[in-house]
């Protein structure tokens, strides 16, 4: 896909049809992290297929059942995030690695990636939530993780024509209580065509819109963790309306669709 929104695509949300089942997650328990331990230490697949009803039960069925039970949260955000509890091809990362174009061979990933972003770019470019499952525990993940010049520039464009948006967006009191701030610029230099002399020239040295949260062992172990996730990703929702707004792409439900759900 393109990294702006056709018309057609703005008015077709994106199919995130997943399967049935009820939202059953229980937490990743110390076992998924001891598997994601020593799969670190043994990434190979002689390792991996002698454990694979490990990950089957300690890592997919928790992982999916983990998506089910954030959809109906992430849907009240916005009904354009990509929230699907297929078995492949969904918001669960594959475990196996692309090892193509690395030197780093190894077959497997040793952390899991679920992804919940915008459905109408590619999800390597669109604004969006990710939880990173870990040894340790997890990250939480919100905005915008990489993007190309022309997204860039939008972004940038709509910094500078509302700043005063962007800034209520950004430093929201729990927004910065859950995530911080975003970090240090990735540019020693306002980008050409940008006023070096912005009140937010910092953010004009950006190419990631992203906030980080960790999550400790203890969290990702409750069943609580989808709604502390949940409300972490609520804080961020202004953050992904703007950036959504800058690149032209839907975020909150059209008042078309309001209007006839409001019929029923």
């Amino acid at each position: 896909m393109s990294e702006t929104a056709t018309d057609s695509a703005a008015d077709t949300p994106p199919d995130t049809t997943s399967d049935t089942g009820s939202a059953d997650f229980t937490g990743f328990g110390a076992d998924a992290r001891r598997f994601l331990r020593e799969l670190a230490v043994n990434n190979d697949r002689a390792w991996f297929s002698a454990n694979r009803e490990r990950y089957e039960t300690r890592i997919r069925e928790p992982a999916l059942a983990f998506v089910r039970a954030i959809a109906p949260h992430l849907a009240e955000l916005s009904p354009h995030l990509v929230v699907d509890a297929a078995r492949t091809g969904g918001s669960l990362g594959r475990a196996n690695r692309d090892t193509r174009f690395t030197d780093d061979k190894s077959p497997y990933h040793p952390t899991v990636l679920l992804s919940f972003s915008h459905g109408h770019v590619d999800a390597g470019r669109a604004p969006g939530f990710w939880l990173r499952l870990t040894p340790r525990g997890a990250t939480l993940t919100a905005g915008l993780r990489a993007a190309g010049p022309r997204s860039l520039r939008r972004i940038r464009e709509a910094i500078v024509e509302r700043p005063d948006v962007w800034q209520t967006a950004r430093d929201d009191d729990v927004l910065a209580t859950l995530f911080g701030d975003l970090g240090k610029p990735d540019l020693q230099r306002v980008p050409r065509g940008f006023p070096s002399d912005h009140e937010h020239e910092v953010d004009l040295r950006r190419r990631r819109f992203a906030l980080e949260r960790l999550m400790g062992a203890r969290a990702v172990s409750d069943a609580d963790l989808v709604v502390e996730t949940a409300a972490t990703f609520a804080a961020a929702a202004p953050l992904l309306a703007f950036l959504c707004d800058a690149l032209g792409l839907p975020w909150a439900p059209s008042p078309t669709r309001t209007r006839r759900k409001g019929r029923r």
